[in-house]
């Protein structure tokens, strides 16, 4: 009986043992399973890291590549390097309205930054507003100028901002005199679209061959024509005229 009891006994911790060693496992089954999710998910953040900091890599090599380039067609586009100032009116005669865009723009190679004060004015009433194109991406591609732009529409009347983009061609024709420009506009607000406008200008630089050589400035008389859609229902339709002012 005795030896019954103590087999009995014996069984018992063994099969104590046994359940103790399954919950040691299935522990360390998840202790395991911890460890190697902390050094996955440290090794995803180590990959995703480096993949940021070799694209910024990239990014700037390109920048710099681009940057370069563009400074080197200075002779074909010396406005790579310069500051422009457009003074420019226009006029809708079916509305009796009038369009003043008085503009200024920044270029440095591959770079632009450029400000517009916008204002219209009709039988009805007086809107203005403040475009900042805050930067610019020049590629030239000859004879060609190619750019496309990022900024902001802003309307003090009524204390509203529009995210606004721009993509644009220029051009120098006749020895170079004949300066054209091309360039599309969109604002845009969260749930519509404020303005649209597509512009094209035409400007020549005036002056003989030795007064352009002894300096730096340019006056260049312009004409152009302005279409501006706004929340795709008011079409306008104005004639340019002004006069553009570069410095190089």
């Amino acid at each position: 009986m005795n030896k019954i009891f103590i087999a009995f006994i014996l069984a018992f911790m063994i099969s104590s043992n046994t359940f103790g060693q399954v919950g040691k496992i299935i522990k360390e089954l998840g202790e395991v399973q911890r460890k190697e999710r902390y050094s996955s998910s440290g090794s995803i953040d180590g990959t995703s890291e480096w993949l940021l900091l070799e694209g910024f890599r990239l990014v700037g090599i390109g920048i710099y590549n681009l940057q370069t380039y563009v400074l080197s067609t200075r002779d074909e586009h010396p406005e790579v390097v310069s500051m422009e100032g457009f003074l420019q009116g226009g006029y809708y005669g079916k509305y009796n309205a009038i369009l003043l865009t008085p503009q200024i723009r920044a270029n440095w190679g591959a770079f632009s930054s450029e400000f517009r004060q916008q204002s219209i004015n009709d039988n009805t009433g007086y809107l203005s507003t403040l475009d900042w194109q805050i930067i610019k991406l020049n590629i030239p591609i000859y004879p060609l100028m190619l750019n496309g732009g990022m900024g902001f529409s802003h309307l003090d009347i009524v204390k509203q901002t529009f995210f606004e983009y721009t993509l644009g061609a220029q051009s120098r024709f006749l020895r170079e005199r004949l300066y054209t420009e091309v360039v599309y506009r969109s604002a845009d607000g969260d749930r519509t679209s404020f303005r649209k406008e597509f512009k094209i200008t035409c400007d020549y630089e005036i002056g003989s061959k030795q007064v352009r050589n002894r300096g730096s400035f340019r006056i260049c008389p312009s004409l152009g024509f302005t279409y501006q859609n706004y929340y795709g229902r008011f079409n306008q339709y104005y004639l340019m005229a002004g006069l553009n002012l570069r410095y190089y």
